[in-house]
């Protein structure tokens, strides 16, 4: 089955999907769309579902069929998700422009202004503009962006694609009010295990999905649906019976646990974070003992938190030694570029490829940081132990023998 975008008359690429229907996959499937849908606050009325083997498939999908017009900008945030270089490039080849939304050094917030400025400059000359993609929260900080910015978008002929990956559902994202033309995700951070499951949501007032002769079809709106609202794009692999089976029951349990529990409780435990990790000392002193990256502001912040150790004298420590030694601790964190390389290929275009009013000077360096990221079974335990291990680096002792430790173990690796 093939999956193609049309407006008018464009041919704008294909994405095979599986023609056979297994009515208890197709029992599951549904049910994994609609708890989607609940989370956003929306429903099929409003939303088509596009199923993918993984998060990195949606954006393939979406540069597949997302038709840039020569001169028509992407427009991206500078704290995106990796696989968002699919549509960078799906652009590049376009001939459309491209630009960053640059954030701000001090707390790594994208400025109002800044984005409104440039939403509005290429929006003047009332055509369509192109696709503004930014996520509801920010996959290294943990900054949410306002939903707003959607309907700005919007009101000076924009798109916009809003990526949810790395939010839901420890922080709330209702999308009845602000309805963007695309919603993408992913079940790994709102599940886990088994599965990695990418979705797209496609707003019906803008495109419509149908069948055809064996074929998925996105049109230009004005067009109706063929009555299926929920699809399965396969790409390279199958996505099973099994695993949607098991994401049905993932998500059975989590509203057994309650969605507003889950998020009261991830915006309690943040606040907490926060607080007590800025207060972290030194022994001899008194410096900070981490450097927390993003907004102080609970409004702004999200489910996710960026720091680095410090040793006294204020250098960082590497942040793959921290990640290291929590390990051994049995505790799991990650590592972000606070200044995303990948966009590299959007900063070094030639100016006549560069949207008007966009920042695109390279950021000044490419720091990585600790990553702590919140799950909806995240509990006080969790934070508590984290706190507890941070502050064996107050020890300058424990300090110096685990990095000695951390730096012969880089040594024996080459």
């Amino acid at each position: 089955m093939r999956f193609l975008l049309e407006e008018t008359n464009a041919f704008l690429g294909s994405i095979y999907t599986s023609e056979t229907s297994n009515p208890q996959q197709d029992k599951y499937v549904n049910s994994t769309a609609q708890y989607i849908l609940d989370l956003l606050n929306t429903t099929q009325n409003d939303y088509s579902v596009i199923f993918t083997p993984c998060l990195s498939a949606s954006y393939h999908l979406i540069s597949e069929i997302y038709h840039f017009q020569r001169g028509s900008v992407l427009l991206a945030s500078r704290d995106n998700q990796h696989a968002i270089r699919h549509v960078i490039k799906s652009a590049m080849q376009s001939n459309a422009k491209v630009g960053a939304v640059p954030l701000r050094n001090k707390d790594l917030l994208i400025h109002e202004q800044d984005m409104h400025k440039i939403i509005r400059k290429q929006g003047q000359n009332g055509r369509r503009c192109g696709l503004l993609i930014y996520p509801a929260q920010s996959f290294s900080s943990g900054i949410c962006h306002p939903l707003s910015w959607i309907v700005g978008a919007q009101q000076h002929n924009w798109e916009v694609l809003l990526d949810v990956s790395s939010c839901l559902p420890v922080v709330r994202v209702d999308i009845s009010l602000y309805q963007p033309e695309f919603v993408i995700g992913s079940t790994h951070h709102i599940l886990g295990y088994p599965s990695g499951v990418g979705f797209l949501l496609v707003r019906k007032s803008a495109y419509s999905v149908s069948r055809e002769k064996g074929s998925v079809r996105l049109k230009a709106a004005r067009t109706s649906d063929d009555g299926e609202s929920v699809h399965v794009v396969k790409e390279g692999e199958n996505v099973s019976t099994h695993i949607f089976a098991a994401l049905s029951f993932g998500f059975e349990h989590l509203e057994s646990i309650g969605i507003e529990a889950i998020q009261k409780r991830g915006e309690s435990l943040i606040s907490w974070l926060v607080k007590s990790l800025k207060s972290l000392k030194h022994m001899s002193g008194e410096k900070p003992l981490l450097q927390l990256y993003g907004s102080t502001d609970r409004k702004h912040r999200g489910s996710i938190l960026a720091f680095n150790v410090l040793d006294p004298t204020g250098n960082i420590l590497p942040a793959r030694l921290v990640q290291k030694l929590a390990v051994r601790n049995n505790i799991f964190l990650g590592i972000c570029t606070l200044s995303d390389p990948n966009l590299s290929s959007i900063l070094h275009q030639k100016p006549e490829k560069r949207a008007d009013g966009a920042n695109l000077d390279p950021p000044s360096s490419n720091l990585e940081a600790v990553r702590l990221s919140l799950g909806p079974i995240s509990a006080f335990e969790d934070a508590y132990r984290l706190a507890q291990f941070l502050c064996r680096f107050r020890d300058e002792e424990y300090m110096a023998i685990e990095a000695a430790d951390y730096v012969e173990e880089l040594h024996n690796s080459f």
